[in-house]
């Protein structure tokens, strides 16, 4: 910044320092306030004598918060901003305002750039793979430090910068520097903190503005929270934002506020929102495009069932029942439900019993919910044969505590008492010792069916069994200390 040789002459003995200087003047009564004479030079009328005249460098900025405007940003002499021309005496006193403080744009870059000091990567890959979680502690302090300073930084910019493009600009700052030490969130929760607050100040945006703005930006944030424009201008970002390579998800409102669903679905990839392109398959099934319609339906596929199945009535009346019984037979296989099952009969034109059987036959895991199910509807025996033939290839180990109760209400003790033997064996097999209470517990409930006689058909017998693993797993003293009562942890 260029400062007049007579600079220190000129303050009249005031501190060189801007706030120093500022609170002096406010301490003295002084009254300030700038004049913008062109070409980047400032007026600075300081009481009734003095004036400084001094040039602002290229790219730094102070924004004043109280008057919004960018008249008083490059004050050398104080961040506090008087509006209003000091006329006399008289009117000085009316004019005067609270001091107000302006964001400095380079001197936030500074503090976007500490971010990179917070060295996360190491803790959060060790959390990640398991071994890591004696770091919890620094990962959440370390964690908590990131998101105080971006909350600062934020509510500063804000509050003290009036340029909606700057606040998008450095924003952008931010989370490229989180995201490089695997921290982000912190922006995100800041941004959505201040939604309301940016979308007013975006909607004073023209579409070049805003194009300018975000183009080149790795945050999609404010891609997913445009402003209104009018159809031209819609048109022209559209336009800008594919030249610049912008991906699908981030243009989807475009070509819905266009009404331009043919295009979108011809530009949806793997990762385009299927949500967005189920919308736009329904509103070119409005327009009669059938044959776009099934391609759209068609991208969306049978990783997103939940969607397909949420439109069944819809892809059903499309011809696309071949997509919506694979389906519905994924989703039974997990998360059972009667009427999907009736669905899925009436759209493949098989019998239950076959249905069961085919699900059963397969090897497949299927969910305990499903196979509970399939027990009550009276396909107890398959369920056996089933159990028996896939062990524990098919299912989590506590998706056999519900299928246990079930077999037993259905009569199958011998196939309870199988699958609870299988996980003992499975827990002392595995020395999971922290589970050692959970196979004492299967043991007092098959001591229990034995004392009642319903496992006499069950070979091994209880006794050979109970053997066996005194035999095998003699060395578990927990085990042992758990079962007999002895265990003092």
């Amino acid at each position: 910044m260029t400062i007049p040789e007579s600079m220190e002459e000129i303050l009249g003995g005031y501190p060189l320092n801007e706030r120093a200087t500022a609170e002096r003047m406010m301490e003295e009564g002084v009254k300030a306030v700038y004049e913008d004479t062109g070409d980047g030079i400032i007026k600075s009328h300081v009481s009734d004598t003095v004036v400084i005249i001094y040039t602002s460098p290229a790219g730094e900025s102070f924004y004043c918060v109280k008057c919004r405007t960018e008249k008083c940003a490059h004050c050398i002499i104080s961040r506090v901003c008087f509006s209003g021309l000091m006329e006399d005496d008289a009117d000085a006193d009316d004019h005067v305002d609270e001091e107000q403080f302006f964001i400095s744009i380079p001197e936030t870059e500074e503090r976007i750039g500490t971010l990179g000091d917070y060295s996360m990567g190491h803790i959060y890959e060790d959390r990640r793979y398991g071994y890591g979680y004696r770091w919890r502690d620094e990962y959440d302090d370390q964690y908590e430090a990131v998101a105080e300073v971006v909350d600062e930084i934020f509510a500063d910019m804000i509050e003290g910068i009036d340029s909606i493009s700057e606040i998008m600009r450095l924003t952008n700052m931010i989370y490229e520097e989180t995201d490089a030490i695997g921290c982000s969130d912190p922006i995100y929760n800041a941004l959505y903190r201040h939604e309301e607050v940016l979308k007013e100040k975006m909607s004073g945006m023209s579409a070049e503005e805003f194009a300018d703005a975000v183009c080149g930006q790795k945050l999609r944030w404010f891609f997913h929270h445009m402003p209104q424009f009018d159809k031209s201008d819609t048109g022209y970002l559209l336009e800008r934002f594919r030249e610049a390579g912008v991906g699908v998800n981030e243009l989807k409102d475009l070509y819905f506020r266009l009404e331009r669903y043919e295009e979108f679905v011809k530009e949806c990839e793997k990762y385009t929102d299927p949500s967005a392109i189920m919308a736009a398959a329904v509103a070119l099934e409005a327009q009669d495009r059938r044959e776009v319609v099934r391609e759209a339906v068609s991208k969306i596929g049978i990783n997103h069932c939940n969607l397909i199945i949420e439109h069944k009535e819809f892809v059903e009346s499309i011809g696309m029942s071949g997509l919506l019984a694979d389906c519905i037979e994924r989703t039974v296989k997990y998360a059972f439900d009667t009427e999907l099952f009736s669905d899925m009969l009436r759209l493949t034109g098989v019998s239950e019993e076959e249905a069961v059987r085919e699900f059963t036959l397969r090897g497949e895991r299927l969910s305990e919910k499903t196979l509970c199910a399939f027990v009550e509807m009276g396909y107890a025996d398959r369920i056996e044969e089933y159990v028996r033939e896939n062990g524990y290839r098919s299912m989590e180990m506590h998706s056999w505590v519900s299928l246990e109760h079930c077999m037993v209400n259905a009569g199958k003790v011998e196939c309870a008492v199988f699958m609870r033997r299988n996980r003992i064996m499975d827990i002392l097999d595995g020395y999971r010792n922290m589970e050692y209470g959970v196979a004492v517990s299967i043991m007092r409930m098959l001591e229990e069916v034995h004392r009642s006689g319903a496992d006499s058909s069950v070979k091994p017998s209880h006794e050979e069994f109970f053997e066996k693993i005194k035999v095998e797993h003699k060395t578990k003293r927990k085990f042992w200390g758990l079962y007999n009562g002895t265990y003092r942890g």
